[in-house]
């Protein structure tokens, strides 16, 4: 994924335009404001400056913490998170500290072998339909599992995490620019994961944005260390219980090829059915109902000349697609929509439209929506991704929708309790799940720890 964008100029913008971006300026950062008015980062810099405005790094005084002995104590005693609230900083600036220190994170301590979350989970078809749709952590809370469980059982099963992004090629304006602003700012302007953004910073020796320092590598043993290049990183992480990211992030900054482990012949067999499907259906729907690795069915569609773009044909473009197609970068609509990359491409191409560059252009009705009802609602409204709506929403600042009074519970709607999911039941009736949740609770009745099979019926 190369991002090359199409700059406007300042004196292409409209009076009202320009009068607006100049009353932004020093409120948001200038990447953040850059992208909405599709203006070059280091033009608005300049007009900025010339105005005489600070940037919001200079207003917010992130790198004043003094770090007491007491702060320094509670470093890995709870969440990052709850830490940098309590002393209003930003989340990165503890972390980083604790790292420097060598300071594991905080880890909630396993509940007695007794509680029926210990007790072992049967996956259902629609759940394993679910893995690698979405991130692990959104799924486990559909679920009610939490995301380790489910991130241990999509590996077992071989389906590759969910990603809103192709593989990244970094232009030279990406290089140059990382480390101006904070890792997630840099990663939301050119389309890209927080984690590369944050990686490829620390391989290329640039400060912190924030802090001004240089991150720490993570701190891996030396039995871990002997390892790397010799084992796979997924080996390494599941014999050491550490999160591959980090174990890749060590390996490419010391320069180590990654692991090839030598072919050991056919493990799978390829029987006609599956074969006849190959490039009718996704690798990943093949993958699932085969229960064979994603990669390894790519592989062998490749290894066929079986091109995937075959489904293309066949694919059914709703309404609301093509209208969100000239407005999202091809690998947010791919993952949004759960199309294939090259069928997105193909339908440009077919349409003779050229690919929006970032994440998502949005439409002035389609801002009105956010913040009106609760994120999944609006989500399914646009046809959208929900984690697209909810960063959309933290980027405007927006709170998360509340019902202003306390909800009128109808005996229809008690019944769904227990019965289908919290979040479920907070869909359909606009209520946060945590607002479900406290009625079950109170009313004594046990949660529904799966999806119901039902799911679309129901918020319909």
């Amino acid at each position: 994924m190369t991002i090359k964008n199409q700059y406007q100029k300042l004196e292409q913008l409209k009076p009202e335009q320009r009068q607006a971006l100049e009353d932004q300026l020093g409120s948001m950062g200038d990447f953040s404001l850059a992208r909405a008015f599709n203006i070059k980062p280091s033009v608005l810099k300049r007009l900025r400056k010339k105005l005489g405005i600070k940037g919001i790094s200079e207003t917010f005084q992130t790198g004043s913490i003094q770090w007491t002995a007491t702060k320094i104590k509670k470093l890995g005693s709870t969440f990052d998170t709850q830490l940098a609230r309590e002393w209003g900083v930003r989340p990165g600036l503890v972390t980083d500290k604790r790292n420097s220190l060598g300071i594991s994170p905080y880890r909630q301590q396993d509940l007695p072998t007794g509680d029926k979350r210990h007790i072992k989970h049967i996956w259902q078809p629609e759940e394993i339909a679910l893995l690698g749709t979405d991130f692990d952590t959104v799924i486990a809370d559909n679920v009610g599992l939490s995301p380790s469980t489910v991130t241990h059982y999509r590996n077992s099963m071989g389906i590759d995490p969910f990603s809103e992004r192709s593989p990244i090629e970094w232009s030279q304006e990406m290089l140059d620019r990382l480390g101006e602003v904070s890792d997630l700012e840099y990663a939301e302007y050119f389309g890209i994961s927080y984690v590369a953004a944050r990686s490829k910073r620390i391989l290329m020796d640039i400060p912190n944005a924030v802090t001004g320092e240089l991150t720490p590598l993570p701190q891996l043993s030396n039995a871990v260390i002997k390892r790397l290049g010799k084992m796979t990183d997924q080996g390494i992480s599941q014999k050491h219980n550490l999160t591959r990211a980090k174990i890749r992030l060590v390996r490419q900054y010391h320069g180590i090829p990654p692991f090839n482990p030598p072919k050991t012949g056919r493990k799978y067999d390829w029987n006609k059915t599956l074969l006849k499907k190959m490039g009718k259906s996704s690798d990943r729907d093949l993958a699932i109902e085969f229960n064979i690795p994603k990669g390894l069915i790519s592989s062998k569609r490749r290894q066929l000349g079986t091109p995937l773009s075959e489904a293309a044909g066949s694919f059914d473009w709703t309404p609301i697609m093509l209208k969100q197609l000239p407005l999202m970068a091809p690998p947010y609509f791919s993952q949004s929509f759960k199309v294939d990359l090259s069928v997105v491409r193909q339908k440009l191409a077919e349409l003779n439209i050229t690919a929006h560059q970032g994440a998502k252009h949005w439409l002035d009705e389609e801002l009105a929506l956010i913040g009106t009802n609760t994120d999944p609602h609006i989500a399914k409204l646009l046809g959208l991704n929900t984690t697209l709506v909810r960063l959309k929403r933290h980027e405007l600042g927006i709170a998360s929708f509340r019902r202003s009074g306390p909800f009128d519970w109808q005996p229809q709607d008690i019944e769904l309790l227990g019965k289908y999911t919290d979040a479920e039941i907070g869909y359909q009736l606009g209520l946060h799940p945590s607002a479900v949740s406290k009625a079950r609770k109170r009313l004594k009745i046990a949660p529904c720890n799966r999806l119901s099979g039902q799911y679309e019926k129901l918020v319909e």
